[in-house]
């Protein structure tokens, strides 16, 4: 396989194909370290010759190093570091970069027995910083309390470090399709659905510009990609991991997976976002996952639980229930989506805005402060404009960057 495809395009995925069995069963059906060795001396004997290294000698200090793991009862996060050292003893930064599957990727397969787990994540800020706790990697490791991590810095992170997430950023998919918002009887993968998350993400200050439109129009079509592979991953047997939180976006999206899962039968986990968490004596009252930096994901993997198929069925029932009443805005009142009318969170607004100008920014940011709703600020900026349209509210200072213009009510809307 790797003579016919080069050794770049090798996974096990692949190999799975090859030998017509699901990529869980190839690792299931191993049941020994020298089993699941096998293979990978000789992926790893193609790969000294390609580079002219001395393959005895590499498959020589990976079983020696794996053995020492296993002798000194270390966790994964130190056999990784351990495992792939020896990798940058012979400079292999090609292999690292442009590989299609990485040694350290190897490495954790062969510690975990082939377990993979793909992230599934419903906000485009909470899905870039999963991948950042999916790819960074240990470079070293000193006996004592902490392991030493660094990525492209020697200084430790300043927040509370968790570890990182086990994996590559190939195992994280982003399902932003914003289904709080919308016609969701017409299908995520619709031009009504694009259009709409294009036109969500067109709100903000630098939403005219053309380079950006076309920015978000790729976003929202990665987002159908996305789920495309996610199909993919669960024909193949894979287990999956939800991160929501009761953000409308993010329990709308978990309610549409649940609805998908049901025609599967692989393993679910989900990690729900907590209300808050106490940090140096502190209350931190959490909203979405966006809240969280890469570093502390990996802190909140003992709260994961494991879905049953009739936990499954119940949250795919409730997306049904929410598609037939298919309101145009889904809200979370006493810790329940329900539909409600567009003008829903309007009155945040009229709360606001009074009869002097001031800047849409400095609007939407006290709007945003103050009640936390868990709704974004394009969503106030889409019905502002809304309501300029409906002569509510007046221009006072226009510019070419929406958030920067000055807006204050018409004197007849003072009453709303």
């Amino acid at each position: 396989m790797i003579e016919q495809e080069e050794i770049q395009q090798f996974s096990m995925r692949k190999l799975a194909e090859k030998l017509e069995v699901k990529t869980a069963s190839l690792y299931t059906h191993i049941e020994s370290m020298e089993m699941l060795f096998l293979p990978c001396f000789m992926f790893l004997t193609a790969f000294a010759n390609l580079f002219g290294l001395g393959g005895s000698s590499l498959i020589y200090r990976s079983l020696v190093s794996s053995s020492r793991c296993k002798r000194e009862n270390m966790g994964l996060s130190q056999a990784v570091c351990v495992l792939d050292n020896w990798c940058w003893d012979y400079n292999l930064e090609f292999f690292r970069r442009d590989s299609c599957l990485s040694l350290s990727s190897v490495t954790i397969m062969i510690w975990r027995g082939g377990q993979i787990m793909i992230e599934v994540l419903f906000g485009e800020s909470e899905s870039a910083s999963m991948k950042a706790a999916k790819s960074k990697r240990c470079s070293g490791f000193a006996p004592g309390p902490e392991a030493v991590w660094m990525s492209g810095t020697k200084m430790p992170p300043r927040k509370t470090f968790s570890g990182w997430v086990e994996g590559t950023v190939q195992e994280v998919l982003c399902l932003g399709f914003l289904l709080d918002i919308g016609d969701i009887q017409e299908p995520v993968d619709s031009p009504y659905r694009k259009d709409l998350i294009v036109s969500m993400f067109s709100q903000d200050s630098w939403g005219q510009a053309e380079e950006w439109r076309q920015e978000f129009q790729e976003t929202a079509e990665s987002y159908v990609k996305n789920l495309l592979r996610l199909k993919e991953f669960l024909k193949q047997g894979e287990k999956i991991r939800i991160w929501y939180s009761d953000a409308p976006y993010s329990r709308c999206g978990f309610y549409h997976l649940c609805h998908i899962l049901e025609a599967y039968d692989n393993e679910v986990w989900t990690v729900r976002l907590p209300e808050y968490v106490e940090n140096e004596k502190r209350i931190l009252f959490l909203e979405n996952w966006g809240n969280i930096s890469a570093e502390e994901f990996a802190g909140f993997l003992p709260d994961s639980r494991k879905l049953s198929a009739e936990e499954i069925h119940f949250y795919g029932k409730l997306w049904a229930d929410l598609v037939r009443d298919n309101s145009p805005l889904r809200a979370m009142v006493n810790g329940n989506v329900i539909g409600v009318p567009e003008d829903f969170y309007d009155f945040h607004i009229w709360k606001v805005l009074c009869e002097q100008p001031v800047k849409e920014a400095r609007v939407i940011g006290e709007i945003l402060g103050r009640y936390r709703v868990n709704v974004s600020d394009w969503w106030y900026a889409k019905r502002i404009d809304y309501y300029i349209q409906q002569k509510k509210i007046r221009v006072v200072e226009d510019s070419k960057w929406r958030y920067a213009r000055s807006i204050a009510l018409t004197v007849s809307s003072h009453q709303q």
